[in-house]
This record gives structure tokens, sequence and C-alpha cells, in this order.
């Protein structure tokens, strides 16, 4: 078995999966990648073969089996191990229920919540077998905290959250962990690939997502401090942990603030949108 332990990541040619990649090659480990994107994972590849780290890359569509299965598969016999996966493969949306089509529904499911599956059938029975892993699951705050008019994104992501919760059990004994991330906002290029039926909310969530304080790299250290340590439940930011308490101590009050902070940003942006023409 390959002495040096191995991190495989899903949706790994950008945004927090690239920032994950490129810090645990930086930290010795071996890097199993793929993304849908050949050339943003054949660029972050790059990054990691000059950071002096072997790495094992393979294009994928989370939305297919086979190749969810082949790829953990290729990495597993590649390295010997992977100690932890991380499903990070994902994609936004904005719009009401009513205003969401079938169609973008089943998109955002097939990708964010069963793309997660897919990882998660992918990676289990092997981790079960080398009696040790770990499987983080990225989710958002958006799937404990659910905002106005992101109805597809929400119910997939409190999906995840969910699934994560059911592995835990599942898995309880076995030695291999389970995490849950739910991140707010950080700088990502989340956004360009959102599908929308309300381009006023796809405008306020692009703006908080490029103005926001932390940086996937943030984001980054402090999941894999937190996978270190054995936490299932990862809320890198204040605002996620405030949102997280401020729900569970009072949930009515919390969807109050929720109802009246998501109007409040609406109706900024329809002020700055007036004054600018």
């Amino acid at each position: 078995m390959n002495s040096r332990k191995t991190i495989a990541i899903t949706g790994g040619g950008s945004g927090l999966g690239k920032a994950l990649s490129l810090l645990y090659a930086a930290r010795g480990w071996n890097i199993a990648l793929t993304d849908i994107s050949e050339p943003r994972l054949g660029a972050v590849a790059n990054e990691i073969l000059m950071a002096g780290a072997e790495v094992y890359a393979g294009q994928c569509d989370v939305r297919c089996d086979d190749p969810v299965r082949e790829w953990v598969n290729g990495a597993a016999e590649r390295f010997g191990r992977i100690d932890v996966f991380v499903n990070n493969a994902g994609v936004a949306g904005a719009g009401s229920l009513e205003q969401t089509s079938f169609e973008d529904w089943a998109w955002m499911l097939d990708i964010n919540l069963m793309g997660v599956v897919r990882g998660c059938k992918a990676v289990a029975p092997l981790m079960r077998r080398q009696g040790f892993g770990h499987i983080v699951n990225v989710a958002s705050l958006a799937g404990i905290a659910s905002a106005p008019m992101m109805a597809s994104y929400n119910v997939a992501k409190a999906g995840v959250v969910s699934l994560s919760e059911s592995l835990r059990a599942d898995l309880s004994g076995t030695g291999v962990g389970v995490s849950v991330v739910c991140p707010s906002f950080f700088v990502s290029d989340l956004a360009s690939s959102a599908r929308t039926s309300n381009a006023e909310q796809h405008r306020i969530v692009s703006k908080l997502v490029n103005k926001a304080r932390y940086s996937a790299d943030d984001v980054a250290r402090i999941v894999a401090d937190d996978v270190a340590a054995g936490k299932f439940m990862i809320l890198p930011q204040s605002d996620a942990r405030f949102a997280w308490w401020f729900k569970r101590l009072t949930p009515e009050r919390f969807h109050h603030w929720v109802v009246k902070r998501s109007r409040g940003m609406v109706a900024s942006e329809n002020t700055q949108r007036a004054q600018h023409g």
C-alpha cells in the first residue's frame, strides 16, 4: 500500500475543489481529481505536479454512474488507498418553486444531490474494505437555512445534509468517518454555472459571491483542519455558524429574519440599478 495518503475530489477543476487539491498537494498527499471540464482539470493537474505531488486525473460527469465508479476504482488502484473523498462537484440555481422548470429541477438534483449519492456509493464499499477513510460531502448553508427564491438549490443541499447524517450512522463502527460542509458565500465561479428563472436573484447571488470576505483557499484550510479533527458538521464562516444556531434556537424568528433580509437585498439591488440607469 502506498505510504502517502490520498485525497480524491470531484469538481476539482475550480473553486473549493481546486483549493483543496492544491492544499493537500502542498501537504504531500496523492491527489485524485475529476472535473467535467477537461481544460480546467488539466490545468489543475499540472499545478499539482509542479507542487511535487502525484496526481490521477480523469474527466467525469457526476450525473453518470459508471464513470464515477470507474474513476474511484482507478484512483484506488493507482495509489492503493483513498483516505479522504470529497464530493464537491456542484452547480448553482435561483428561482422560486413556481418559476423553476421541471427540467431545471431535475438538472439541479441530478448534479447537486444524486452526484453526491453516486460518489458515496462508489467510495463507501472501498473504505469499508480498507477499514479507514473519511467521506466529505460539500453542501451549503442553503441546506440548513433556506433562503427565498432558491428552491431547487436549497432542496438539493438539504438532501446532502440528510444523506450525510444517514451515511454517518450507516458507517458507524467501520472506521470510516463522514463530514458535511455547509459554507456561506465565498469567492468562487459558482455563479457562472447557475441556471435561473429569476435574473434579479442571480445578480444578488453573484454580487454576494464576488464580495465575500472568504476565499476558496480560506475555506479549504478550515475544511482540511476540521476533517482532520473528525468534525461532522463543518461551518467554515462565522455567519454560517450564526445562522445554524439561530435557526436551531428560534426557528420562527429565524424564518422572519431570513425573509426580511432577503427582501432588503432585493430592494437594495433595485435601488442601485435605478441610480445607475
